[in-house]
């Protein structure tokens, strides 16, 4: 009916604004008999029945046909408007997935996948009402998103937050921490796409040393502060230097000391090399006092199972086979903020694929000695952040924004890094 309707049937009307403009198609609508047993009160009907179509303006062929049921009083662009919520939808259902988990459960009964629709749900609700709130807790809840999805190694979410994170740092007009984000949402990019990165030089002063008396007043987990006046240690430079069983730390003009650790020293060979990667095992056997027991880990040619398992790979191609349909969609709207994201999401899945499937279709297995290293190595990690944090806690917020965790690990520095570490 619609495919045969004249010219003068169809309205341009706009059913809401995209990325680049107002979103114009050619509408048609048309009213459907009604049902007296649902439409009427009485005598009167009360609501109509409507067939609604869509055609592109590019391509007259490519027509989208909508059912309606609405009020008597119901306008045709009122109609065409609440179709257009539907990209808003399809919006809200994509965030929760990539944010909340919404399509990861595995349930057999109606209740168990009740439970989880309504907590991630729940979830992604409190994540928008978030981003409403004044914009300094916005930073500090983008900040803990990073750190979250950093925790749980998910590099394309940690680039996505830093990117919000460099908007809502703009908004308050720190331009020197928006550029830094920026950078690094573009170095994790590159990393997804599997560009290289550059290490970066770390030469830099020895700094002056804390007294035996600070030592002395070291608290029960063995970590004390100098409390000296910034104007008279601002010159000294960064430093995390070993000195028998302590560490003398120094951070943007204040100095603590802290016990010596396991996690203390993969943190300092992090900090001695910014955006440098370094694999767990090769810290653990750096760390180690038994070569031979360290090379035997290194050798272990255990595994945990399959990097992906069965379900893993097939909600991943089931994801690309849409993800083909959000771009073909987004090209023809010319959405092409959409379009550019379904195609950096389309770029991570068939890495992750491609990681995990090797020739000839068979799973590539993740090896048990990396998987205990990584449990072991950012387990003393964060256990030395937190000793740091309680006696410096813009050290311990700079540790958490700027340590990345993973079979790989990372340090990369942020704008609150004034100069490079003496290690």
């Amino acid at each position: 009916m619609f495919a045969q309707a004249p010219d003068e049937a169809w309205e341009k009307i706009s059913c809401g604004d995209g990325a680049k403009g107002a979103r114009v198609h050619h509408w048609a609508a048309v009213r459907l008999p009604t049902v007296a047993e649902f439409d009427y009160q009485g005598e009167v009907p009360h609501r109509m029945r409507w067939a609604l179509a869509r055609r592109s303006i590019r391509k007259p062929d490519e027509i989208a046909y909508y059912l309606a049921y609405a009020p008597l009083e119901t306008t045709v662009q009122e109609l065409v408007r609440i179709a257009g919520t539907r990209w808003a939808i399809e919006e809200c259902f994509q965030a929760a997935k990539n944010e909340c988990g919404l399509d990861q459960y595995e349930v057999r009964r109606y209740v168990g996948w009740y439970r989880h629709i309504t907590l991630a749900m729940l979830a992604h609700a409190f994540l928008a009402t978030t981003a409403h709130q004044p914009r300094e807790k916005g930073v500090e809840r983008l900040s803990d998103a990073v750190r979250a999805w950093s925790d749980i190694g998910a590099p394309y979410e940690v680039a996505e937050c830093r990117l919000l994170l460099a908007d809502a740092q703009r908004a308050l007009g720190n331009t020197r921490a928006e550029a830094l984000e920026r950078e690094a949402a573009r170095v994790a990019f590159g990393r997804i796409a599997g560009a290289p990165t550059t290490e970066v030089s770390t030469a830099g002063t020895p700094a002056t040393d804390v007294s035996a008396a600070d030592r002395a007043r070291s608290g029960p987990e063995g970590t004390t502060t100098e409390l000296t006046a910034r104007e008279q240690s601002a010159a000294e430079p960064n430093a995390f230097v070993r000195e028998a069983d302590y560490w003398r730390v120094v951070f943007d003009g204040r100095r603590l000391t802290v016990r010596d650790s396991k996690g203390m020293h993969h943190l300092a060979r992090l900090l001695a090399a910014p955006g440098r990667e370094f694999h767990v095992l090769d810290l653990v056997a750096a760390d180690s006092d038994d070569p031979a027991a360290s090379g035997r880990l290194v050798r272990d040619t255990g595994d945990v199972g399959p990097l992906l398992d069965d379900r893993a790979k097939q909600m991943y191609r089931r994801r690309l086979t849409e993800i083909e349909g959000d771009i073909e969609e987004a090209r023809a709207d010319n959405d092409f903020a959409r379009k550019e994201q379904a195609e950096l999401e389309r770029s991570f899945l068939i890495d992750e694929l491609s990681r995990a499937v090797g020739l000839g279709g068979h799973d590539r297995r993740a090896g048990a000695a990396s998987e205990r290293a990584r449990s072991a190595v950012t387990q003393a990690l964060r256990k030395a952040i937190g000793h740091l944090r309680d006696a410096s806690p813009p050290l311990g917020d700079h540790l958490d924004r700027t340590i990345r965790t993973g079979t790989y690990c990372t340090y990369l520095p942020d704008p609150r890094l004034p100069s490079p570490w003496s290690t």
